[in-house]
C-alpha cells in the first residue's frame, strides 16, 4: 500500500515538473529547470560513486579484506579448539569466505562486464560474512570465559 502511494506520488511529481518545464509560466519553467539540473547532478554523483567503488574493487580492496577475515578464522580456531559446534561454525564461515573469494575472482576476470548488480551482491555477501564472523567472535569469547 505504502509502496503504491510512493509510486503514485513520484509519478505526480514527475508529471508536474514535466508540465511546468514545457507549459508553465517563466517562473515555473525556471523552477523546473533547476529541479531537472539537480536530478542530473544527483545521477552523475551516483554514477561517480559506482565508478569509484568499482575502481576499489578492481584494485583488490576486497581481496585484502577477505585475507584478513581468513586470519581471524585462524585465530578463532586456536581459541575454540575444544568447542565442536564453534569449530563447525568456523568451518562453515570459511567455506562461505572461499565461495565469496571465488566470486570476486570471477568478477575480476569479467572486468568491466561485471554488472553493478553483481558488485552490489558481492558487497552484500561480504557484509553478511562480516556480521556472521562478528557474532562468532562474540560466541568464542563467551565460551572462553
Amino acid at each position: 500500500m505504502i509502496r503504491s502511494l510512493i509510486k503514485i506520488g513520484l509519478v505526480l511529481l514527475v508529471g508536474i515538473v514535466g508540465y511546468n518545464y514545457f507549459f508553465g509560466t517563466e517562473a515555473e519553467k525556471e523552477s523546473s529547470r533547476k529541479i531537472v539540473n539537480k536530478a542530473k547532478d544527483l545521477g552523475k554523483s551516483v554514477g561517480g560513486l559506482f565508478k569509484s567503488e568499482r575502481a576499489k574493487f578492481d584494485e583488490g580492496k576486497y581481496d585484502d579484506a577477505l585475507a584478513k577475515v581468513g586470519s581471524v578464522f585462524d585465530g578463532l580456531k586456536r581459541k575454540a579448539k575444544d568447542g565442536g559446534e564453534l569449530l563447525d561454525r568456523i568451518k562453515d564461515l570459511e567455506k562461505k569466505k572461499d565461495e565469496l573469494k571465488d566470486k570476486v575472482a570471477l568478477a575480476d576476470k569479467e572486468g568491466d562486464e561485471a554488472s553493478k548488480a553483481e558488485v552490489a551482491s558481492l558487497k552484500a555477501e561480504f557484509k553478511q560474512l562480516l556480521d556472521e564472523t562478528e557474532t562468532l567472535v562474540d560466541d568464542v569469547e563467551k565460551a572462553e570465559k
